[in-house]
């Protein structure tokens, strides 16, 4: 579990700290000050040694840009990538981990298509397009475990889909990013479903999706058409396919899979309270942080509803397991640190509900 995150340089954090975080933390505050970038930053940080994190970061924004010179831009402080994004953090054990990305020089890639299939034209086997300008993204990452950081970097290769990493590094602290573009990959959700049934986990995603809708009596995996999907039995004489129910229900089962799979790791979620009915909050929050508290997972969400931090206050109480287990953070536009708001110290929710707006 985190205790403390920094970021220099990524998109607009050219300066901040977030310290004494706890089991569950939720990040508050007006538009556009940082608080989406905020887990982007700790999903980059926490690929540890993977730079096509930022790749994928690229398409939870649905960014289209061409692949050129500019291409990862957007991740450093005022589009300069002349200087370098730096990550650290230290953990409940006092381990430090800290990434650094850059951006290489310009290389040129050849932009190639292969023959069209079927054809008794004979044409050459390979046919170039054209040349690109391209720069490499490189990271170099050192938790104090290594002699030497590690070191890797993406490239663009026009043969294959995607960017890909030169080396596959298995991070020790994994993440797990809910971002706002869309709901989770239903095979995903189906994996981790499948994987807590192993181990006779999956009673905590039933009772979960009953709170989000009480018809659901069971969750089931199977293939009917080749590919894993989850199924949800409403007592019906079929099963009905989970995509088929609201976005909502989708979206809480895939956070609490995530946070029961990803064991002692860090669950990052954005607009938490996206497509949950403001009175089932309280109950969400509860099974949620009891979730985390036996999978030894840690969450970090954003929100904007002061009902769903309102929830969480009422939801989330110390306990001997977790003395401190609740951290709302009030980030401000331009501030090295956030304004923290302990429960002990609010007079009550109405007056912190007219502070979060």
């Amino acid at each position: 579990m985190l205790k403390s995150f920094a970021a220099r340089n990524f998109r607009c954090l050219v300066d901040f700290e977030l310290h004494n975080l706890a089991r569950v933390n939720l990040l508050v505050g007006d538009n556009d000050v940082g608080k989406t970038a905020l887990l982007e930053a700790l999903f980059a940080h926490l690929s540890q040694a993977n730079p096509a994190a930022f790749a994928i970061l690229k398409a939870f924004r649905r960014g289209g840009a061409p692949v050129d010179e500019t291409f990862w831009q957007e991740f450093f402080w005022n589009l300069d990538d002349s200087t370098d994004i730096r990550l650290s953090s230290v953990d409940a054990g006092g381990r430090e981990r800290e990434t650094k990305f850059t951006v290489g020089e310009t290389v040129q890639i050849t932009v190639s298509v292969p023959p069209a299939s079927g054809s008794n034209i004979p044409i050459p086997a390979i046919r170039p397009l054209g040349s690109v300008s391209f720069r490499p993204l490189r990271v170099e990452y050192q938790d104090g475990t290594r002699e030497e950081p590690v070191r890797n970097e993406v490239v663009f290769n026009p043969s294959l889909p995607g960017f890909v990493p030169q080396h596959r590094i298995e991070p020790d602290l994994p993440a797990y990013f809910f971002s706002t573009a869309g709901l989770p990959e239903p095979q995903t959700v189906a994996t981790q479903l499948s994987k807590l049934v192993v181990n006779k986990q999956e009673l905590d995603l039933v009772n979960l999706a009953k709170v989000m809708d009480e018809r659901i009596q069971g969750l089931s995996v199977a293939s009917p058409r080749g590919l894993s999907e989850v199924f949800v039995d409403l007592g019906d004489p079929h099963l009905f396919p989970l995509t088929a129910m609201g976005s909502g229900v989708l979206r809480a089962i895939g956070i609490a899979a995530a946070v029961l799979v990803y064991a002692a790791g860090v669950v990052l979620v954005d607009e938490i309270e996206d497509g949950i009915y403001y009175k089932r909050l309280s109950e969400f929050w509860n099974m949620i942080h009891e979730m985390a508290k036996r999978s030894g997972a840690q969450i970090i969400a954003t929100t904007h509803s002061a009902e769903c931090v309102s929830a969480a206050m009422e939801a989330i109480t110390p306990d001997l397991k977790d003395a401190d287990p609740l951290r709302i953070y009030k980030l401000v536009r331009g501030k090295r640190l956030p304004i923290p708001y302990e429960k002990e110290s609010l007079k009550s929710a109405v007056e912190f509900m007219a502070e979060l707006r």
